[in-house]
């Protein structure tokens, strides 16, 4: 700026031979503060953005190859928001969440593309989204999600896009954030505060980010505001001690981690803290632990309200580099060389084009490395207990067994929990066999059950009126067609190594008052086989034992002991060691759900159903296993 400074002085006409020196140095001067001003008001991202520059930015996308797919789907993606009616204030029940992660996907990909392409509509459209959501009368401060969102989507734009904004656009968006965020967000007894789930993590984010941006503007507020953040933000991150498993389910720490992510990067780039000073061991954990429930179908365990669908999960890209979890990013690096083909596979949605936009933020070019190894038995303890086991065959990669367990109890506020202890997905060759029912459609369900009723937990909920929430509708048991004890936690007790790659569980606590003692015992045999064991005492007399096996494959019944699973072009079998001859039925979801349950038409229930013995035994031994013959004698 010096140079450039010198340059424009000298060429100046005013400063000719003959000019008066005490001119010349009053018009140096001039020209020289207004250099300088120029300089200042170029403004440098604060928020998320790690290069130096918005051109430094551009310079690193535009050389990695494998952010082309990305790139090119992000500038389609601008286009078609350029055709966009802009977002209105409309509540769906109670909420105003789709409408903000509306605005919040729009602010991003078009604050990026306009950086990458330098066309003004982009910019332009990003800016009218902005101010129409500034606006609205309110962001909902009854559900504090919402106000967060929109927090997050004014504050990176106001930043990404200070340079284009005029003053008094960015004064309209600050007044906003303070008038519909900062000012509404509610004292320290209000739950959020001191939530264990993502709602303090996705809160604390959207406060953050408004302190950043309004501090210089109301410095005493917004120091106050964050000292109660950074006293409270431990509780969002302290319920994943001590193994770091996600007990919100994979989905629900993509949507809690995205926002401890950009929490913690934005007091990084603003601030220049230090992210590992922030986090806990559990919750660097947590991005392992997300690694494990990608499973070989390329699906998710999608225990408790999440669905099976794979996600491009940016917030590991981030806690890669800056949690020392390398490798843990590789299958979101695999997804985006072909983003066309994944959003093909899941279907557009607003969270995804922000997530795929952060995706862009955060790459490097140091990133994407392989993929870890993974222990054949990798057990998480803590609030919601996990249990994975996998094998690989070494000399043909394709045969991987893959079993997901889960522990707990129901009546787990703030967990999303479903009546599921014990239930299990099962996975050989890439093909799930064994399935969990997922989530029901909120806004749906709460119209007929009442949005109480649906975050009720205890025993007698109108939650657990649910179809596929309660435990006849999970891989798990049911003793004379009882549901499950929502009090009774299951806890892991025994598990195997390498060579042997089992669990044991006990469910008796699940199942109080129905039997004395229930365990449960799954071990992978082979790549190809894997087996599942139940064993209860004391089963009350004439109480039949039920052992279900969720599927949404094509069920066969071939003999009474063996079962034919067909889906995908694929073939396993079910053969049922113990009891010899068990009553063999099936349930569809479909002829049993309620209107306003979600559809699913494959759902499928497989009742296994037999007496104990005269002393209240019981022992169930089944075996999935891609071959038609079984791994011990039986006969039909």
């Amino acid at each position: 700026m010096q140079l450039q400074s010198q340059r424009r002085t000298a060429q100046h006409p005013l400063l000719r031979r003959g000019t008066p020196p005490g001119l010349i140095l009053v018009v140096t001067m001039l020209l020289m503060l207004a250099a300088f001003s120029v300089a200042q008001a170029q403004h440098d991202p604060r928020l998320l953005i790690e290069d130096e520059s918005w051109s430094a930015y551009r310079t690193r996308v535009m050389a990695d190859d494998r952010l082309t797919s990305l790139r090119l789907w992000m500038k389609d993606e601008a286009n078609r928001m350029l055709e966009q009616p802009v977002s209105v204030r409309e509540l769906e029940g109670i909420r105003l969440l789709t409408v903000a992660r509306r605005v919040l996907s729009r602010v991003l990909v078009l604050s990026q593309t306009y950086h990458l392409t330098g066309d003004d509509r982009y910019a332009s459209r990003a800016i009218e989204e902005m101010l129409a959501a500034a606006r609205f009368e309110d962001w909902n401060p009854d559900v504090m999600l919402d106000v967060a969102t929109f927090a997050t989507a004014l504050s990176l734009g106001h930043d990404w896009l200070h340079d284009v904004l005029t003053p008094s656009q960015r004064h309209e968006i600050r007044q906003a954030l303070k008038t519909r965020a900062l000012d509404v967000y509610p004292p320290t007894d209000h739950f959020l505060w001191t939530s264990s789930n993502n709602w303090n993590q996705v809160c604390l984010g959207g406060l953050t980010l408004t302190c950043l941006i309004l501090e210089e503007e109301f410095p005493d507020q917004t120091a106050a505001m964050m000292e109660q953040a950074r006293a409270h933000w431990h509780h969002g991150l302290q319920s994943f001690e001590p193994d770091g498993v996600p007990f919100e389910g994979p989905g629900y720490w993509s949507y809690g981690a995205s926002y401890t992510a950009i929490m913690f990067a934005a007091l990084q780039t603003a601030k220049g803290e230090d992210p590992r000073e922030h986090v806990t061991e559990g919750s660097r954990k947590g991005a392992t632990w997300r690694l494990l429930l990608d499973t070989t179908s390329d699906s998710w365990y999608n225990f408790a309200d999440n669905i099976e669908s794979l996600r491009i999960e940016p917030a590991l890209i981030w806690f890669a580099r800056h949690l020392d979890r390398p490798g843990v990013d590789a299958n979101t690096w695999k997804l985006l060389q072909d983003v066309p083909a994944y959003i093909e596979r899941i279907g557009p949605r607003e969270a995804l084009r922000t997530r795929l936009s952060l995706a862009l933020v955060w790459s490097g070019p140091g990133d994407g490395a392989p993929r870890p190894q993974i222990p054949r038995v990798m057990i998480g303890d803590g609030v919601v207990p996990v249990t994975v086991l996998q094998w690989r065959d070494p000399a043909n990669p394709a045969a991987h067994a893959y079993v997901g367990i889960k522990g707990g109890k129901a009546n787990m506020p703030q967990t999303h929990a479903h009546m599921d202890m014990g239930s299990f997905i099962a996975e050989l060759r890439g093909v799930r066999w064994s399935v969990d029912p997922g989530r029901e459609m909120y806004g749906d369900v709460e119209k007929h059950i009442g949005h109480r009723g649906m975050w009720l937990f205890g025993p007698g909920s109108p939650r657990w009126t649910l179809t596929r929430y309660q435990s006849l509708w999970h891989s798990t048991l049911t003793i004379a067609g009882a549901i499950q004890d929502v009090n009774g936690r299951a806890e892991f007790t025994r598990v195997g190594s390498e060579k042997q790659p089992f669990v044991e569980m006990d469910l008796t606590p699940v199942y109080s008052g129905q039997a004395q003692t229930v365990r449960r015992r799954v071990e992978i045999l082979s790549p190809h086989a894997i087996q599942f064991t139940d064993r209860l005492t004391g089963v009350r007399l004439g109480d039949s034992v039920t052992s279900i096996w969720m599927t949404d494959a094509n069920v066969t019944v071939e003999t009474p002991r063996r079962i034919r699973l067909d889906k995908q072009g694929r073939t396993a079998w079910l053969h049922i060691n113990q009891p010899t001859r068990p009553t063999i039925s099936t349930r569809r979801f479909e002829d049993l759900r309620q209107d306003y349950e979600r559809p699913d038409p494959n759902l499928v229930a497989i009742d296994l159903t037999s007496a104990p013995d005269d002393a209240g035994r019981h022992a169930f031994v089944l075996t999935l296993s891609e071959s038609p013959q079984p791994h011990h004698d039986e006969s039909d």
